[in-house]
Order: structure tokens, then C-alpha cells, then sequence
């Protein structure tokens, strides 16, 4: 218990250190014939063991000068405030530096002794100089010896268990950063699925709409005919969400998702629509199932784009080429020249940046000198990137 409250009270530990240490240098003092000379070091090395802890440099070269001018001016020095001053020097500081305040204290206390023998101020020059080392410097560098080997092995372990613990901090918050970027990716992905399945099967739904509207007066079994179409789609594209959204929940079916083979529902969505589709596939397409999905997504927003964005469109011309190495894609058509997403936020054309990047691939969307767009998209396959 009381080690508990000394460390989390640490500043009341040292004010009670201090004041024990006050305590029992006033009774020696009193008790000492050089009692009025030696009141001044005592009061400097009680200020030093109070702030031991938190200025260990300024305390150990506060307590070496006070020792040496303690042994030259009395009888003896003080033994308890270096060794706790020193101790904490170990505790606290790097290894060196509490070898270096052994070192200072040892030969503050030689100095100090050398001086006081040659002034006559000290009653040991009457013990001989082999006896004051016996009895004196010996014992004294001895006792500061085992302090600092104490504190230097306490300070290592120290060291080491914060150490361990600013790695485990570390290592905490690298894996909460990649837990935010994981999170940030899903996000990202779902917003792109949730942007093609649901802009796609709008389009398609408000294209055949418009078209039922427009010949419904000279021809209602072809507007009928219109509106089951919208219907349909919008069956499909509430089908394709439901799919989508139970591949994301935490109890995901199996349903597979869309490949090039599903492309021709979207072609024939499109012609569906009024717009003349040419569409070619060339090569063996890669086997990749995530890369044929991007190609599926890819070829969708721009039809999609077609029918929200190109008025008066004839016709659309889709080039899919499986090389080795890479798929690209072209897709082309004859409308006026607005701007893809022009009126959606950019949402889809920044989906397809965002597909074309995982696959280390490029995206180039952009008008025609002879009209219309063209959408230019590079995907390079996973086999090849390594």
C-alpha cells in the first residue's frame, strides 16, 4: 500500500524524504560541536534531496560541492543526502552521468578531506593519512558505490518498462490508424458499389420513363411496353443493392458478383434505353474475379453517364482488350460534350480513378475534336504488379 501511494504521490514522497532527512540532521547537529558551521551544508542538501527526483543533475553537483566544503570545514560530511542524491542520480539519469556523480562525490570528498587537513580544521590529521582513508574514504566511496550499482540496475529496469510501454502505445495507435484506414477504404468501397448499383438502375429507370412519356400519345403499347422495361430495371437494380448489401453484412451469402459475362445485361439495358451499342470484346479476359468486377463497373458508370449526361447520343462504342499484362478499355460516344458527373458530385467518375489505383492502372476522360466523350481506363493485372 504505502509503495502504491509513494508512487503516485511522488512529489508528497519527496517532501517527506526531505523532512525525515531534516529531522535526523537537526538532532546531529545539535549534538555537534561544529554545529554552527555545519547548519548551512545541512540546509543545502535538504533543498537537494527535495528536488532530487525532478533536477537530478542540478542535485548531484549541488551535493558534491556541498560535500567537499562539508569536509572541509567540519569534522565529517554528511553520508545520507549524497546517498539518496546520488541513488536518484542513478535511477533518473543515463548510466554515465550517475557514474560521473560517483566519481564527483568521491573526489569532493578527498578534496574536501585534503583541504580540511591542511587547514587544520579538521580533527582527523591526527589519525594519519592512511588512517583516514581506512577510516573514512573507504567506507564513504563504498556506501556511494552500492548506492549507484542499486540505482543504475533500478533505472535500467526503469528504462526498460517504459520503453516496453511507449512500444505497447506505439504499436496501439499504429494499429488504430490502420484500423481508421481499413475502415476509411471500406467506406470508400461501399460508397463506390452503392454509387454504380444505384446510379446505374436510376438512369436506366428515368430513361425509360422519359421514353414512355414521350410515346405515350401516338403509341401506348410501345410506352407500356416502356414502362414494364422501367419496371424491370428497377427490379434488377434493387435486386443487384439487396445482393450487394448482404455480400457487406456480417452473415454474407455467396451470391457471386457481377463479371464481363454480366455486361450484356447491361448492354442490352442500354439499347433498351434507345442508344445503338456497339460492343467488342477482345483477347481472353483475365481470371481475376475483383479485376473483372472493376471492367463491369467501369464500362456501367460510363453507359451510365451516357444515358444521364448525353442527349440526343446515337450510338456508344464499348472496345474491351484483355492483354497479357493488362485490360484496357475504351468506351465512345456521339452526344454533345457535358462533362461526366456534372450534375452528380464527380461520384463516378472518382470511382473509377479510385478502381483504376488498385489496380495501378489510369483513367483519361475526356471530349472528342469530333464530338461526344471518351472514357480511357488501363488496369494492369495483380500476376503483373508483383
Amino acid at each position: 500500500m504505502l509503495r502504491r501511494f509513494f508512487a503516485a504521490h511522488p512529489n508528497a514522497t519527496d517532501i517527506i524524504v526531505a523532512s525525515l532527512y531534516a529531522l535526523s540532521t537537526l538532532v546531529w547537529i545539535v549534538g555537534s560541536s561544529t554545529w554552527a558551521v555545519a547548519v548551512l551544508p545541512a540546509l543545502v542538501w535538504v533543498v537537494a534531496v527535495l528536488g532530487r527526483r525532478r533536477y537530478p543533475v542540478a542535485a548531484v553537483v549541488v551535493s558534491s560541492v556541498t560535500t567537499f566544503i562539508a569536509f572541509a570545514i567540519t569534522e565529517q560530511g554528511d553520508i545520507i543526502a549524497p546517498l539518496l542524491i546520488v541513488y536518484a542520480g542513478a535511477v533518473y539519469l543515463a548510466p554515465w552521468l550517475a557514474w560521473a556523480g560517483f566519481g564527483s562525490h568521491t573526489v569532493a570528498t578527498l578534496l574536501g578531506m585534503a583541504v580540511g587537513v591542511s587547514a587544520g580544521t579538521s580533527t582527523a590529521t591526527s589519525q594519519g593519512p592512511v588512517s583516514l582513508v581506512w577510516l573514512a574514504v573507504i567506507p564513504y566511496t563504498a556506501l556511494l558505490l552500492i548506492a549507484v550499482l542499486i540505482g543504475v540496475n533500478v533505472g535500467n529496469r526503469r528504462r526498460y518498462l517504459m520503453a516496453l510501454v511507449d512500444r505497447a502505445e506505439r504499436l496501439a495507435r499504429e494499429r488504430d490508424q490502420q484500423a481508421e484506414l481499413a475502415a476509411a477504404a471500406e467506406r470508400a468501397r461501399i460508397a463506390r458499389e452503392m454509387h454504380d448499383v444505384v446510379s446505374h438502375g436510376l438512369t436506366v429507370v428515368i430513361a425509360l420513363s422519359e421514353g414512355a412519356a414521350a410515346t405515350v400519345a401516338r403509341d401506348p403499347a410501345a410506352a407500356e411496353d416502356l414502362m414494364r422495361r422501367a419496371a424491370s430495371g428497377g427490379r434488377e437494380a434493387l435486386a443487384e443493392m439487396r445482393r450487394m448489401l448482404g455480400v457487406l453484412g456480417s452473415d454474407a451469402g455467396t451470391a457471386p458478383q457481377p463479371r464481363l459475362d454480366d455486361l450484356d445485361a447491361v448492354v442490352r439495358t442500354a439499347r433498351e434505353a434507345g442508344l445503338a451499342v456497339d460492343y467488342r470484346v477482345k483477347g481472353t479476359p483475365p481470371s481475376d474475379a475483383a479485376l473483372q468486377l472493376a471492367v463491369y463497373r467501369v464500362v456501367q458508370e460510363a453507359v451510365t453517364n451516357v444515358l444521364r449526361h448525353g442527349v440526343g447520343a446515337g450510338s456508344v462504342t464499348i472496345d474491351i482488350e484483355a492483354r497479357p499484362d493488362e485490360t484496357e478499355v475504351v468506351v465512345i460516344n456521339d452526344g454533345p460534350r457535358v462533362a461526366p458527373g456534372s450534375d452528380s458530385g464527380g461520384r463516378g467518375l472518382l470511382g473509377m480513378r479510385e478502381r483504376a489505383a488498385l489496380y495501378n492502372g489510369t483513367v483519361d476522360v475526356g471530349p472528342r475534336e469530333t464530338g461526344g466523350w471518351r472514357v480511357h481506363v488501363v488496369l494492369h493485372h495483380p500476376e503483373r504488379n508483383r
